[in-house]
């Protein structure tokens, strides 16, 4: 592994070399569901190195399915709220797009394409956050706008539903926001158009064969990945 850089010229194979992180765990703590809360803040803000991270080209949470510290609960089927951290997440479109500087404790995602924006906005600390989203530029007529709550006290419990906590469904143009931020919660807003579907959801025809990474110089010239550097 410590060599890659300095064969990668001969063996060329090694610059296709990709990472896969395996039971990742952003909360070092084994507790009952409502601790798991704090999964919320900590699993959003660990995203943003993990993508940094250039040659980590896949990250699991394989640990969190087991009891109530589980994505999902082996015994109750119930979506705990870092399955929603997840679900959220998943939802937000292939691009990003730039976003405000945020209050302290806050983060956001955001990202946007031809038929869907959507806003992650997170609360990583104790005290609530009130706050006003205006979306500017969206790249299409917005027919429908949902928000989401991710918090303890919105634990799905009904196995039927993976969806968050749906706080608001409105149609039409409008879309300036209020969001009250709890502690320890998360907020998604989702932009879309009458099809209801991100660009990349609507291509039944067609198929990845096969996805290429190529690293023709590790990041800071390091034979692992560039998480370690921070």
């Amino acid at each position: 592994h410590g060599l890659i850089n300095e064969y990668a010229g001969e063996y060329e194979e090694l610059c296709t070399l990709e990472q896969h992180l395996t039971e990742y765990h952003p909360v070092s703590t084994m507790a009952s569901v409502e601790d798991t809360t704090q999964l919320i803040g900590a699993m959003f803000a660990s995203i943003e190195p993990l993508l940094k991270a250039t040659d980590v080209s896949r990250a699991f949470w394989p640990m969190y399915i087991s009891d109530s510290f589980g994505v999902i609960d082996k015994d109750t089927y119930r979506y705990n709220p870092s399955y929603s951290v997840l679900w959220c997440y998943g939802r937000l479109p292939v691009d990003r797009i730039a976003v405000p500087e945020a209050p302290e404790n806050v983060g956001i995602y955001a990202a946007a394409d031809n038929s869907r924006a959507g806003i992650v906005l997170f609360n990583g600390g104790q005290e609530e956050v009130r706050l006003r989203v205006s979306s500017e530029n969206i790249p299409f007529a917005s027919a429908t706008t949902d928000v989401y709550e991710v918090s303890v006290e919105h634990i799905n419990y009904n196995a039927g539903i993976t969806a968050p906590y749906q706080l608001l469904h409105k149609t039409g143009e409008e879309r300036d926001i209020a969001v009250t931020l709890k502690g320890n919660s998360a907020v998604y807003i989702e932009y879309h158009d009458e099809r209801g579907a991100a660009d990349l959801d609507r291509r039944p025809d067609a198929e990845f064969l096969k996805k290429e990474y190529y690293y023709d110089t590790r990041a800071y010239g390091m034979p692992y990945s560039d998480v370690h550097s921070e």
